[in-house]
């Protein structure tokens, strides 16, 4: 197991390939800017600001993957705003949860049925902090 986002694995062995690509973190700070007369603005740090995880994602049944099942999993995820842990390397990432901010499907191929066998999505993670 590569990692896990709640219930979808992250995994490459001998029945599926299921990785992502294009992984990219990010964070800020939040600064507020006060107005001064005839001054530059004096600033402020406020805090530090969540931070936003992105990726790629191929969901096919050429790698042992059901597109149909995964992506509806993300979805609802997404749709009920289900904060998840993130987990890569064993050790979650992050001080918190992960909430699903977008999703991004692209269906590449289809079966007979017109299922779509290879979907390839863009996904955009977004930290959940607890009200404490």
């Amino acid at each position: 197991m590569l990692g896990s986002l709640g219930e979808i694995v992250f995994e490459v062995s001998s029945n599926m390939v299921m990785t992502f690509d294009d992984f990219e973190r990010s964070s800020s700070a939040r600064l507020s800017f006060h107005e001064l007369q005839g001054r530059k603005p004096l600033g402020e740090f406020v805090g530090p600001d969540v931070e936003t995880i992105s990726f790629k994602i191929r969901l096919s049944t050429y790698e042992g993957v059901d597109p149909t099942q995964k992506i509806e999993k993300l979805r609802d995820a997404r749709d009920e705003g289900i904060a998840q842990l993130f987990v890569l390397d064993g050790a979650p990432q992050g001080k918190g949860y992960w909430l699903i901010e977008n999703i991004s499907e692209s269906p590449r191929f289809f079966d007979n049925r017109g299922r779509p066998a290879v979907i390839e999505c863009d996904i955009t993670l977004k930290e959940y902090m607890e009200t404490r």
